[in-house]
């Protein structure tokens, strides 16, 4: 083993940490209707444009139904898709936020395909659990934003469903999560086949997708890229083609270092293919660790798992928690989702 290879966690340990990071969201995050807060502290200073405090997230019920699925936990879901009606605008898209009983004025294209996804999911699973009509909704505005630009804004106006055609994150692509929803919705086909185009296309480097996109050149915009976006590019590649090329030499560029530093980066160039010094956090290895199970590698995994479970706080009084205060929803339920693969992955293999 060389130095810096992170042990493997084992069922047991990935099995309490979860049950610790749920016992903090539900005592100090949650509340009676189910709503995750954005963090678990209170009276930070209010940034316009930015959540804190109370505000709640149409990512965090993204996350939470996708959580309810992998547990096929009905109740669950069910709160989740109670607190959807509150985010929905005229379009039928959900605000990105609630602050209090205000709605941002857009929604987040990401977070609008995952809610969807999500919806039309659970609604196969459980015909009278009532989630087709919110998904519906959400990917008949989704047409009706791409119908014209074949590929869809980062953002789009709650109001109308307008958006802007402005450089994009290549993460917000999601071109598997597209593809599943034009099963749904023919009307996002040809959205679904560009994202996968563009998310695929000028790479300088295997398995570092470029950082945005300018639908109106045309052209793909490269420079320092946040790790946990790039592999949120890689698993939605993968979620359509399980054996592509760039994702599996993706993987091993990634598995090179680690098992040299202990640790992914925070970031790469994807002009130069060079590493940031700084380490990767708890979500960039929680993801890593899905893409890796995804891959059927689940002792790497589970190394990665280790690295994740490393930024769990010991102290009062964000004991359980990932990270330090403020304490992020999103990292909580990312790791969360992970581990949850992970137990499922494990106790699968031992059902075979």
């Amino acid at each position: 083993m060389r130095a810096g290879w992170p042990e493997s966690v084992t069922r047991a340990e990935a099995a309490q940490a979860a049950a610790e990071i749920e016992s903090f969201l539900s005592e100090r995050m949650t509340g009676q209707d189910g709503a995750v807060t954005v963090n678990a502290v209170r009276g930070r200073p209010v940034i316009a444009g930015e959540a804190r405090n109370a505000d709640l997230l149409s990512e965090t019920i993204g996350q939470m139904m996708e959580l309810a699925l992998l547990r096929n936990d009905r109740e669950a879901f069910a709160r989740q898709l109670k607190l959807l009606p509150a985010f929905l605008g005229p379009s039928g898209l959900p605000a990105w936020k609630i602050s209090g009983t205000a709605k941002a004025a857009d929604s987040a294209t990401i977070d609008d395909l995952r809610i969807a996804d999500a919806c039309f999911l659970a609604a196969q699973r459980w015909p009278d659990i009532g989630a087709e009509t919110p998904a519906r909704a959400i990917a008949l505005a989704l047409v009706a934003a791409a119908a014209d630009r074949k590929v869809l804004p980062a953002a789009l106006a709650l109001s109308d469903g307008q958006g802007k055609t402005t450089a994009i994150p290549v993460c917000y692509l999601m071109p598997g999560t597209l593809a599943r929803l034009a099963r749904e919705e023919a009307g996002l086909s040809i959205a679904a086949k560009e994202a996968l185009r563009i998310s695929l296309a000028d790479r300088r480097h295997p398995g570092l997708p470029a950082r945005q996109y300018d639908p109106i050149g045309d052209k793909w915009i490269h420079g320092p890229c946040d790790e946990q976006l790039a592999l949120i590019t890689l698993r939605e590649i993968q979620s359509v083609d399980p054996s592509n090329q760039d994702v599996r030499e993706g993987i091993e560029r990634r598995l090179s270092g680690f098992r040299e530093r202990g640790h992914l980066p925070e970031s790469y160039d994807t002009a130069t293919a060079e590493a940031s010094a700084a380490a990767g956090g708890a979500t960039v290895h929680a993801l890593f660790s899905r893409l890796l199970l995804a891959a059927g590698r689940t002792d790497e995994a589970a190394r990665a798992l280790r690295v994740a479970l490393g930024f769990q706080t010991r102290t009062p009084p964000f004991a359980g928690a990932i990270g330090d205060a403020p304490v992020f929803s999103f990292d909580q339920l990312e790791v969360l989702l992970a581990l949850t693969d992970f137990l499922r992955a494990i106790d699968r293999g031992a059902e075979g």
